[in-house]
């Protein structure tokens, strides 16, 4: 996990970016289309895409819930890169970011029983890389496709 203050350049051509309200109805809806477009344009296997909703459902819900605090009125801005051997997602929020002190990054002591707490150690899990940028208000994960084959 790395933390930077801007947003990282993405060397790779953009497939798919939307800005949706920040409710659990246009992130569904949002994630059925980048799934979509990931397997036509990225080269995401079936098999590869049960972990690419996991990870995007994980830092959407985040950007949802922690970072525009379901302020409905606040937006998330997803965008989907092809690079070359995978594909890159930047998410983004309007909240008020989080200080990199405040994580919770030690994921072996994580309770795999409370009720919350597990969704990044999950996104590490499963991603090749988690970059926090934006003071927080911003993260980016990069995929192999051919990660889990």
């Amino acid at each position: 996990m790395n933390f930077r203050e801007e947003r990282p350049e993405i060397a790779g051509k953009v497939i798919f970016e939307e800005k949706f309200a920040s409710t659990r109805d246009a992130k569904n809806s949002f994630l059925e289309e980048a799934l979509y477009k990931l397997r036509e344009e990225a080269g995401l296997s079936l098999a590869n895409s049960l972990d690419a909703r996991l990870v995007l459902d994980e830092l959407i819900g985040n950007a949802i819930d922690h970072g525009n605090k379901g302020d409905v009125s606040k937006h998330v801005t997803v965008t989907l890169y092809s690079v070359d051997g995978g594909w890159v997602a930047t998410v983004e929020d309007e909240g008020g970011g989080f200080d990199p002190k405040d994580l919770k990054t030690d994921f072996d002591a994580i309770e795999l029983t409370a009720p919350s707490g597990r969704g990044l150690a999950l996104v590490e899990m499963y991603a090749k890389g988690l970059t926090f940028f934006n003071g927080g208000r911003g993260a980016c994960v990069r995929f192999s496709t051919e990660q889990h084959v």
